[in-house]
């Protein structure tokens, strides 16, 4: 893949998730800028989702680590725990916020 094609499925991804989030209406803010969307939960902990384009990768850095995506069949995959970014979206913030998050 090109890197104006990896950089169109982060802007895609990212901007999926940021209004994902604001339309489920969670006590938390989120930050969007470019390749990089941060939420910050009420209790100032963050997840942070950021591009890395050397590497054509999508990371997630989270109070229990730090996790790396490539994009693969049209998902960003990750590489240790075979999760997509959705889904470990969905089970590390139902934990978090103790209800049920589900991210189309």
């Amino acid at each position: 893949m090109d890197n104006s094609e990896y950089l169109q499925c982060i802007d895609d991804i990212l901007n999926k998730i940021d209004e994902t989030l604001e339309d489920l209406d969670l006590d938390i803010d989120l930050e969007i800028s470019d390749g990089k969307l941060v939420i910050v939960f009420d209790d100032n902990q963050q997840y942070i989702l950021n591009s890395q384009s050397v590497n054509q990768q999508l990371w997630l850095a989270e109070p229990g680590g730090g996790w790396h995506y490539d994009f693969k069949d049209g998902q960003f995959i990750c590489d240790k725990r075979g999760l997509d970014i959705l889904k470990t979206l969905e089970l590390l913030m139902s934990e978090k916020l103790s209800q049920k998050i589900v991210l189309k």
